[in-house]
């Protein structure tokens, strides 16, 4: 270009590639791309394999991802304090990297791309096994809360879901332009409506029990099962539809509201995740 015969400096064609093949997958700093290619490593890129390695590997992505998540953020909000307490820009720069981060994003990605799994069966497969995974993060965070504070061990799994969804609500916005104050609103307000709406019905075991538990054990077995699963299928729709309406008051007023097809994906997907884990439980 002009500028680059007036400057004498070559683009470096190699590493706008490379940063474009990560931007598309949502990877925006070092630590995901770290994280992308420790999910790639986790799978053999040989197609019989995959198959039987993929939903392996989305249940450890599951588990890790959020925890980890967690982690990052808890550091990048430390070094943010510090950095306004030092007036250390560089530390503040870094907590703001830091609190971006979506872990679970990053493996799930890397997996994906490697194991490349031939049927929408086993891609649907390897997404219930990554929620499960998560749940199994969930119950393991709330276990450490209940333990630490002696919080009720039905509530503690509740606040374990509120942090994870929270920390990931928070790297969202940031990754969609919001300032650092508009995310931690945005994260704290999505984390808190994931774990109320997982109080209603105990459609996931793990995740403790519901306010319409009572009611619902008065059912036959099979009837319990089938009402648990329209339960958090109607959770997951409120969670879905509700959404849009939190990113409108914290950091994006022209988020465009959820559409039938996406409601109605998200009662598919919740309800067929509570009747296997009721089942497996």
């Amino acid at each position: 270009s002009v500028a680059n015969v007036v400057t004498g400096k070559t683009p470096n064609y190699a590493k706008q590639a490379e940063d474009n093949y990560y931007a598309a997958r949502g990877i925006t700093n070092d630590t995901e791309k770290a994280y992308y290619q420790a999910g790639q490593l986790l799978n053999s890129s040989n197609p019989i394999l995959s198959g039987v390695t993929y939903p392996i590997t989305k249940v450890a992505s599951g588990v890790a991802g959020p925890l980890l998540t967690a982690l990052e953020h808890g550091k990048g909000w430390g070094e943010k304090a510090l950095g306004a307490v030092t007036g250390n820009k560089k530390l503040s720069q870094m907590g703001n990297e830091a609190i971006s981060t979506d872990i679970l994003n990053a493996l799930n990605r890397g997996i994906d791309d490697t194991a490349k799994p031939a049927t929408k069966a086993e891609k649907y497969l390897g997404d219930v096994a990554n929620l499960g995974g998560q749940v199994v993060s969930m119950n393991a965070l709330g276990g450490g809360i209940s333990n630490a504070t002696k919080i009720s061990s039905n509530i503690a799994p509740k606040i374990a879901e509120g942090i994870e969804f929270g920390t990931q609500g928070t790297a969202k916005a940031m990754k969609e332009g919001a300032t650092p104050g508009q995310a931690a609103k945005y994260g704290a307000l999505t984390g808190t409506m994931n774990a109320a709406t997982e109080g209603m019905f105990g459609g996931i075991p793990l995740l403790g029990k519901g306010i319409a538990d009572e009611a619902v054990r008065t059912l036959p077995g099979l009837a319990q099962i089938g009402v648990n699963a329209a339960g958090e299928g109607a959770e997951n729709t409120l969670q879905t539809g509700l959404d849009p309406l939190l990113q409108r008051i914290t950091y994006n007023p022209e988020a465009k509201g959820a559409s039938g097809k996406e409601l109605a994906e998200s009662f598919a997907q919740g309800a067929a995740f509570s009747g296997l884990m009721q089942g497996a439980n």
